[in-house]
């Protein structure tokens, strides 16, 4: 029998017990979890239940028991997807269980492409932006967001980098390997690598920084074939030096340091004799070539040695 069919019922027994309610709703909650262990007999079980008061208080407190009864007894990650996924359910949580729901469904939770049930879920949660969050999960719902939209924004960078800066070691260079496999190179290499770098770099973290960095900037030349982004990529490098060397520690320091030593393992690869002539072309057009073809004694014949400093 629907709680709804019980109304006559149920107004008997209070007269008895006032609290009748809360024996009849734990017997009920009891039966739809043990139905579906996801809760998706529990899901259907709330309507039941805010159905019978139009009082929004009373329907918060209906499904603060129901919660209440049904965390136990079910699969705490599936269930709160459910009731974040539910536009009627979800908004009428008590704040307490909004926020438990958060932290269960983002736990050890990471910044990589979602499938589809967990975009709904990213997209849902991009709904309550002022829900309660700790610093890492923080970064991960705005990670994934970009990764999701393909487009990382300014306000966007404090966060991830908060959150990766206190990442495990494993879980950094993860993260930052899906942010560099789609923001790494992009059509608008200004502000987008502006932005990866600052949300990226993390000191503490400089070698799993730079060994990938270098490793997708070499890619991009080298194997795409990506000859005016690379170039655009260096160039980014010079006309915000000051803010990259202002935010990020010594970043911009440690990209010159290193730059002469990456050029000079690329142009000992076969792959540069095929790109090499169109690089130095595009080198060309920036208003800082002379410096670096100087520096490094490149000619339109190819690379023949050299130091940046």
């Amino acid at each position: 029998m629907k709680p709804e069919d019980r109304a006559e019922i149920r107004s008997a027994y209070q007269v008895i017990s006032p609290q009748i309610h809360r024996y009849e709703l734990f017997q009920d909650v009891t039966k739809a979890a043990t139905a579906a262990k996801n809760g998706s007999q529990v899901l259907k079980l709330s309507y039941s239940w805010i159905r019978l008061t139009d009082d929004e208080g009373s329907r918060t407190k209906f499904l603060d028991l129901i919660c209440s009864c049904a965390w136990p007894l079910l699969n705490q990650r599936d269930f709160s997807a459910l009731l974040l996924a539910d536009e009627s359910i979800y908004p009428r949580l008590p704040e307490t269980w909004r926020t438990r729901i958060i932290d269960v469904s983002l736990a050890d939770a990471l910044i990589e492409l979602p499938n589809a049930t967990q975009q709904r879920f990213y997209e849902q949660l991009s709904q309550y932006p002022d829900l309660p969050m700790s610093p890492i999960s923080s970064g991960v719902v705005r990670g994934v967001l970009a990764l999701i939209r393909r487009r990382m924004k300014e306000e966007d960078v404090s966060i991830i980098h908060k959150s990766l800066s206190l990442s495990a070691e494993v879980n950094y260079k993860k993260q930052v390997q899906t942010l560099f496999e789609t923001f790494f190179v992009t059509k608008t290499v200004n502000p987008t690598h502006l932005y990866l770098i600052q949300a990226t770099y993390v000191s503490k973290e400089r070698n799993s920084f730079w060994e990938l960095y270098w490793e997708h900037f070499k890619t991009a030349l080298l194997k795409n074939r990506q000859t005016a982004e690379t170039v655009a990529i260096l160039n980014l490098w010079f006309i915000h030096l000051p803010a990259l060397t202002g935010t990020r520690d010594y970043a911009a320091h440690e990209f010159f340091m290193g730059l002469p030593q990456v050029l000079e393992t690329i142009r000992s690869t076969r792959e540069y004799s095929s790109v090499g002539h169109a690089f130095e072309e595009q080198l060309n057009k920036m208003p800082w070539a002379a410096l670096i073809l100087k520096r490094l004694e490149v000619q339109r014949k190819g690379f023949i040695g050299g130091r940046l400093f």
